[in-house]
């Protein structure tokens, strides 16, 4: 009996290797609190990717894209980041949308917000903590 529940259990994974995600984000080498950022794979890496959110000191740790996983498949990634505000620079509720806060944006400009981000890692067994650098100021209102 032991044997099968030891199967069974071991069936449960998607048996794809991860490894887990720790680092610090910052905006020109300042911690940032409410970002939230998100690894896009390149190239031939595997898998859907990851996501993460800043806490107020910039750490962060990264889980699947879909939330099912902690940790991302070795590989190089783009790194998309995101802080939401409202049009008088309030960090919007956690989960908040452009329904609920129609003039609300992302403070984190162009490119680094975009897949056009410049911003990039490289995931080993042995490379997984990253301190991640946004190099400009975020924006404080956006220009119509």
């Amino acid at each position: 009996m032991a044997c099968m529940s030891t199967l069974l259990l071991a069936g449960c994974g998607d048996g794809v290797h991860r490894v887990n995600i720790t680092g610090v984000l910052t905006v020109q080498k300042k911690p940032i609190d409410g970002a939230v950022l998100q690894l896009i794979p390149k190239g031939t890496t595997s898998g859907d990717g990851g996501i993460g959110g800043a806490d107020r000191d910039g750490k962060f740790t990264v889980v699947s894209s879909r939330g099912e996983h902690p940790g991302i498949p070795p590989g190089t990634y783009t790194v998309l980041v995101s802080r939401l505000v409202d049009q008088d620079g309030t960090l919007l509720p956690e989960g908040a949308g452009q329904a609920e806060y129609p003039d609300g944006f992302d403070s984190v400009p162009p490119p680094y917000s975009t897949g056009n981000s410049p911003l990039e890692i490289t995931v080993t067994d042995e490379n997984k903590t990253f301190e991640i650098d946004v190099p400009v100021a975020l924006r404080t209102s956006l220009r119509r």
